[in-house]
């Protein structure tokens, strides 16, 4: 519950700031923002950090066999930046790996939600989008759940 709060906030202030920015600067007029995009793109922004967050807890789960997990969660947090658009646009990106991209969950993290709220997201890339989401977070919970249960079965602690 503290991470949808942590999401949810982050997307409230980014969307504050960017309006902040229209306003002082103005708004390209390449964006077609609107109170629904804006809505639709909280919606998606909530969807993405539960994606964020299970694709952590799956990484983390391996502590159940693994001591040192650190490199890993820093290698996860990078390629989870470099290929959802935050680093770089996906935009920049060959169109082959561009395709590839669109069926794993990074672009979905931050690339999608910004387009959406920017209202460059057509209504059946919306929904292929959000269908996409939905179906990586019910794959990704059933993997973090099937892990968990064969860790906990073998998990075993010495104290001091």
């Amino acid at each position: 519950m503290a991470a949808l709060a942590y999401v949810l906030l982050a997307s409230i202030q980014v969307i504050m700031g960017a309006g902040v920015l229209a306003l002082m600067m103005g708004i390209p007029s390449d964006v077609k923002a609107s109170l629904l995009s804006v809505a639709l793109g909280l919606l998606v922004c909530v969807f993405s950090g539960y994606l964020y967050k299970i694709m952590q807890a799956l990484l983390e789960l391996l502590a159940f066999w693994v001591e040192a997990i650190w490199g890993l969660q820093v290698a996860l947090y990078f390629l989870m930046n470099f290929l959802s658009g935050a680093l770089i646009p996906l935009s920049l990106f060959p169109e082959q790996m561009q395709a590839v991209l669109a069926w794993t969950p990074f672009p979905y993290l931050i690339a999608f939600p910004t387009n959406v709220i920017l209202g460059k997201v057509a209504a059946v890339e919306f929904f292929r989008g959000v269908t996409l989401m939905v179906c990586w977070g019910i794959a990704l919970t059933f993997a973090a759940s099937l892990i968990w249960k064969k860790g906990i079965r073998e998990y075993s602690s010495v104290g001091i």
